[in-house]
C-alpha cells in the first residue's frame, strides 16, 4: 500500500516562520541578528589573518554541479581587453580599463548566497558569482577582493 503524499502546507505547518518578524518594511530578515556587538564578538574570535577569494567559480568548462533538470550557467564576456586592443573601447581617464560579463543561471544552482532565510516563498535570493579576473583588471580587483579577517 502506497503512502499518501503530504501536502506542502501540511508539511511546513510547524516550520519556523520569520517573515514579518522584524516588521512589514524589513528587507534583511535574519541579518537583523547581526548587531554591532555580534560583529565585535566575531572580530575577537580572529586568531590569525588570512587572505582568500570570496568568489565561487561559475561556468567552468567541465560543468558545474547542478541538479540534473537544470541547465549549466551561460557566461558571456561583454567587455575585456580585446575591446581596447581592437579600438571598440577607450580606457577611462588615467588609463583605467575594466572587464565585464553576464551570467544566466538558476540562482539555486552552483553558487547561491541566500539572504538571511525568512522561511517563505517571499524570501529573496542573490546569486554571488566570480570568475578569475582578466589580466587587464587583475591588479585593480586584487585589493578590493581580499579579506584579512
Amino acid at each position: 500500500m502506497a503512502n499518501k503524499p503530504i501536502e506542502m502546507a501540511e508539511f511546513l505547518k510547524d516550520a519556523p516562520k520569520n517573515w514579518g518578524r522584524w516588521g512589514a518594511d524589513d528587507e534583511i530578515g535574519s541579518l537583523n541578528f547581526l548587531t554591532s556587538a555580534e560583529v565585535l564578538r566575531g572580530v575577537r574570535a580572529v586568531k590569525q589573518g588570512k587572505v582568500f577569494m570570496l568568489g565561487v567559480p561559475v561556468g567552468r568548462p567541465e560543468g558545474d554541479p547542478l541538479h540534473p533538470i537544470r541547465s549549466q550557467p551561460i557566461r558571456t564576456q561583454t567587455m575585456d581587453e580585446g575591446f581596447y586592443i581592437s579600438g571598440r573601447a577607450k580606457p577611462f581617464p588615467g588609463g583605467l580599463k575594466y572587464s565585464d560579463d553576464v551570467i544566466v543561471m538558476f540562482p539555486q544552482g552552483t553558487s547561491t548566497m541566500r539572504s538571511a532565510t525568512r522561511g517563505t516563498a517571499k524570501s529573496s535570493t542573490t546569486a554571488t558569482t566570480q570568475r578569475p579576473p582578466s589580466a587587464a583588471c587583475k591588479s585593480a580587483r586584487s585589493s578590493r577582493s581580499r579579506s584579512t579577517a
